[in-house]
């Protein structure tokens, strides 16, 4: 997995739409790929919406796209793992603000 350093130093911030965009193209091919794994992307996703050096709305509102996309794809996790429903609620609540 991807360690969230590197989508929040500052010298990367130029890399982050590209890392997200790969992560969007698994979500919509193969998003059973991230089903053993959907806690530590939540994680991810909150590190990154939550993260107040991330000036780019765009990115922080990509990297929620991608858990909504994850769900709707593969709607048992979202049966299985009621937490990954309550980060996602809140994440986009956030997104709102």
């Amino acid at each position: 997995m991807i360690s969230t350093d590197a989508l929040i130093k500052k010298d990367t911030d130029k890399y982050g739409d590209e890392i997200l965009s790969a992560f969007s193209d698994i979500a919509d091919s193969e998003p059973k790929f991230f089903k053993n794994q959907i806690q530590e992307v939540t994680n991810l996703i909150k590190t990154i919406v939550y993260n107040k050096n991330i000036d780019d709305n765009n990115l922080k509102e990509t990297a929620t796209e991608i858990l909504v996309l994850i769900l709707e794809r593969v709607p048992s996790i979202g049966k299985t793992k009621s937490n990954i429903l309550n980060d996602l609620i809140q994440l986009i609540f956030f997104n709102m603000v």
